[in-house]
């Protein structure tokens, strides 16, 4: 999470970079990309703590039938989320990518593709979060019909535990291209 701030952050450096560098046009264009590029990441970091906050509340067992048709909106209203947070994702990579296109330097277009292969790992994530939250809403609607064996239930966990990890080792690789591509930017001076 504060990776996602930091490079919230660092994005709205780059103009003073941009500005010593390129033609005044492309300064102004990198400038829209970056605000553009801005407000999507804080859609994105804005949607991140309602997934978080509605996933917790799901529950898979227990509960009569109204807790777990509750629980199975729930599920609905995180793949929503998830749908709205897969639009700020194309857009921030649609920004990023103009910004490449741009006269700027060359360090800003590498920073640029960096957050455009963070964008699309983000997208990534959030795929297996989907996949996640479909195979819970699986479970759940098993309970509710009593079809939930014993093969059924641990088919679903074995999917649910490799997602699980899937989706960790994603997020690991995310969380290190976040911190690799802010290290650079300031070692590059671009906020300079």
């Amino acid at each position: 999470m504060k990776a996602r701030a930091i490079s919230a952050l660092l994005l709205a450096l780059i103009l003073a970079a941009a500005m010593l560098v390129g033609c005044s046009g492309d300064i102004d264009q990198a400038n829209e990309a970056i605000s553009a590029a801005n407000e999507h990441i804080s859609e994105f970091n804005r949607l991140d703590g309602e997934i978080t906050e509605t996933f917790g509340q799901i529950e898979a067992f227990g509960g009569d039938d109204a807790d777990l048709q509750a629980s199975l909106d729930l599920c609905d209203e995180v793949n929503a989320m998830l749908a709205r947070r897969e639009q700020a994702i194309a857009g921030m990579k649609s920004e990023f990518d103009k910004i490449r296109t741009l006269d700027v330097s060359d360090g800003i277009k590498t920073y640029a593709a960096q957050q455009t292969e963070i964008a699309e790992l983000r997208g990534q994530v959030d795929a297996k979060a989907k996949e996640l939250v479909d195979t819970l809403a699986e479970l759940i609607r098993a309970a509710m019909d009593d079809t939930l064996d014993e093969e059924l239930l641990s088919s679903i966990s074995d999917r649910i535990d490799t997602l699980s990890s899937e989706g960790e080792a994603l997020q690991a690789e995310l969380d290190e291209k976040e911190a690799a591509s802010a290290q650079y930017f300031i070692d590059e001076g671009l906020g300079e």
